[in-house]
């Protein structure tokens, strides 16, 4: 099927026929759970819009910052970001889990608001289970805040804080 062709595709021979299809078949869940979920229902609404790994570049006040963000979209309540996890929970919540991501969530955040001019709605969707978590805006901006004065000190920023997709990063200007 297409999925076990891509995975082997992209698996470049490092996987056996038995993992490629076990791959697959966890990818087409995770699909199959985004397709059934509410935020992909208010996507097919005529009205909304949306744009898959959009690439950005934001100057957070002297910080050049790029990346790509999984999901921006509009619809008839606004704008939202939406950055897609596939963590395996294994006995945390969605919720304990987000907090990992505060400020990866919180730079997509500022740097749509930087592009938009409004303030957008933001959320991470972990796949694996469907939940999608949207932490309070203070607590993205106490996640950015405390980040930006690591930075400023020369202190180094948990890489996987700072996971922009593809590749991407924060650098000095």
């Amino acid at each position: 099927d297409g999925l076990e062709a891509l995975v082997r595709e992209e698996s470049e021979r490092a996987l056996d026929a038995g993992a490629v299809r076990a791959v697959a078949r966890e990818a087409a869940s995770m699909l199959a759970r985004f397709a059934a979920s509410p935020l992909a229902a208010s996507l097919a609404a005529p009205d909304a819009e949306a744009w898959f790994e959009l690439p950005f570049a934001w100057d957070w006040d002297g910080l050049s910052v790029h990346g790509a963000i999984d999901l921006v979209c509009r619809d008839a309540d606004g704008w939202r970001v939406i950055d897609f996890k596939t963590d395996r929970l294994d006995g945390t919540t969605a919720e304990e889990a987000a907090g990992r991501y505060l400020v990866q969530l919180g730079v997509y955040r500022r740097a749509v608001a930087a592009a938009v001019g409004e303030q957008p709605r933001a959320g991470l969707l972990f796949l694996r289970g469907g939940e999608l978590v949207e932490p309070p805006i203070a607590a993205l901006d106490a996640a950015l805040a405390e980040a930006r004065a690591r930075v400023d000190a020369g202190a180094p920023l948990d890489p996987e804080a700072l996971d922009f997709g593809d590749g991407a990063h924060a650098d000095e200007a």
